[in-house]
């Protein structure tokens, strides 16, 4: 599976906007629409809607169905693949779901046709059965509101690119699920320790476990123990190799923001982005003065908690919460600078057009702007977490190593580079 690690060229660049811009209007249209028309008629009735869900299969492949939620908040979502629903493999007899057992020869018997499939995520497409996953995204009605179609076809299209890392996902599960259950069937069956063995080393190879019982339980152990010793090194082994699994949510998160960026929709996004944590209470936006108030007040309140529940509601709101630095994205100012290098990183591309180039810049100073009202601080409780828990202080480390790491690769020589050649010309 190709690890969707950030700060990589996971996504590469669209040259044409068309598309983007395309799907723009639409969005501009369907908020025309959203202002004459309630929200269940506009789900059912809609002219605009279908022409946006057939936009995207033809620039990409994936079906979706788009729905307005009455939510008067900014929020955009995808929900979990439906593969009861309009896919091939969960039609008639199969429907409802297919024996464990079953499944690696369900799959031995499905034509090549059906079985055909591939995920590009350079270029963010996908074909054969992956495009008959129905995929549902919803828009909040806030959203339709509050923000510019640009701004609104931005946020949607961040979910979309997180179908991409679904379906990459959903394809390495799926590979890992056929051969496990394949190797437990021929283990199963299988008397002589050597040929049990040689199932074992086949297993490893394909899956890239290094199963370290393994020839202890190929010799006397029995089918479960070698599912246990499977599913409890693979539930250790994180997604990408940072030495955590904090990154990896992250990683989702901003590699759906760089296919936005790619294709021509960073500056729409990062102000999307921009003004729903400025109008919120997040503390990247807040003043000195409001964010140290607000700190104090939140210290003592859960000082009060801790004295009078004699620290239970304390230890259970930390067991709630976990670890501080487990988050889904980064922090505002750090997201939005992250669309900023993706952004730029066009400019490395010498043969694109002039035209190309003076709007990349235009959006860079856009980005920029809004990135700099903002300042990212970490609140009492991180600090605090850092200090008493060695784990937290390492996890805290690898996302700053990363953080560098990433500042380093992202400099501004290709803008400056650009500029002067504007300036020559």
């Amino acid at each position: 599976m190709q690890q969707l690690q950030t700060g990589l060229e996971a996504i590469a660049h669209q040259t044409d906007q068309t598309h983007f811009l395309h799907v723009v209007e639409l969005f501009a249209a369907l908020k025309e629409e959203f202002r004459t028309t309630k929200i269940n008629q506009l789900n059912r009735k809609s002219e605009i809607i279908p022409q946006i869900e057939k936009a995207v299969f033809d620039f990409n492949g994936v079906l979706l169905k788009l729905t307005i939620e009455d939510d008067s908040s900014i929020d955009t979502w995808v929900e979990s693949l439906d593969l009861k629903e309009n896919h091939v493999l969960a039609l008639g007899k199969y429907r409802g779901g297919v024996d464990e057992g079953k499944v690696a020869k369900l799959f031995s018997r499905l034509s090549p046709e059906v079985l055909h499939a591939t995920i590009d995520l350079k270029a963010g497409k996908v074909t054969g059965f992956f495009s008959q996953i129905l995929v549902r995204v919803s828009i909040t009605a806030g959203t339709l509101k509050q923000l510019d179609a640009d701004q609104v076809a931005a946020r949607f299209y961040h979910e979309v690119g997180h179908v991409m890392a679904y379906f990459e996902y959903f394809k390495a599960l799926t590979i890992f699920n056929i051969n496990l259950m394949s190797a437990l069937d021929e283990f199963t069956h299988a008397e002589n320790p050597t040929y049990r063995l040689q199932i074992v080393n086949d297993f490893k190879k394909s899956s890239k476990l290094s199963l370290a019982n393994g020839d202890v339980v190929a010799e006397n152990g029995s089918t479960e123990e070698f599912l246990a010793v499977v599913l409890s090194e693979a539930a250790r082994n994180p997604r990408f190799a940072l030495g955590s699994d904090v990154y990896d949510e992250r990683s989702w998160e901003a590699a759906s923001d760089q296919y936005v960026s790619r294709i021509g929709g960073g500056r729409a996004l990062a102000i999307a982005i921009h003004r729903g944590y400025s109008s919120g209470w997040s503390s990247s936006y807040q003043n000195l003065f409001t964010y140290g108030l607000s700190q104090t007040f939140s210290f003592f309140a859960h000082l009060a908690m801790f004295t009078a529940s004699f620290g239970v509601l304390t230890l259970l709101y930390v067991w709630l919460t976990g670890n501080p630095y487990r988050n889904s994205y980064d922090d505002p100012v750090q997201r939005i600078t992250r669309i900023r290098n993706d952004t730029m990183a066009a400019l490395k591309n010498p043969r694109i057009p002039t035209a190309h180039v003076k709007r990349i810049l235009e959006d860079l100073d856009a980005i920029d702007k809004a990135r700099n009202e903002g300042k990212d601080r970490e609140g009492w409780y991180k600090y605090l977490a850092t200090l008493v828990s060695s784990s937290v202080r390492e996890q805290r480390r690898l996302l700053l190593d990363q953080k560098q790491l990433e500042y380093l690769a992202n400099n501004d020589l290709s803008r400056h580079a650009a500029q002067f050649k504007l300036m020559s010309e």
